[in-house]
């Protein structure tokens, strides 16, 4: 059986449109007319390939938010408490 694009005699059929061009097509020579500047290398805060790095916070400050909910099931939260807990939830990693 002949497939849709063969011809009677097994070539294929010439598929070209007159005056057809190509929109995205660049202009020769243009990347040779610049050079690109070269960047720095970014370094990300996080990146697997590294190993991990302990972190330590000698005011301890961290270890008082378990116990801040217990207080305020008992008493009003004082306004250094608060600020505290408010702190902790906008910055506290997991």
């Amino acid at each position: 059986m002949e497939s849709p694009n063969e011809t009677d005699n097994g070539h294929a059929r010439d598929y070209r449109y007159l005056g057809a061009r190509r929109k995205s097509s660049p202009p020769a020579g243009l990347a040779a007319q610049g050079h690109a500047a070269e960047r720095p290398s970014e370094r990300y805060f996080y990146n697997p390939h590294l190993p991990p790095v302990l972190r330590f916070d000698p005011t301890g400050g961290p270890d008082r938010l378990p116990e801040l909910p217990e207080v305020a099931r008992r008493r009003p939260l004082s306004a250094d408490e608060v600020n505290l807990l408010a702190e902790a939830l906008r910055d506290q990693e997991p």
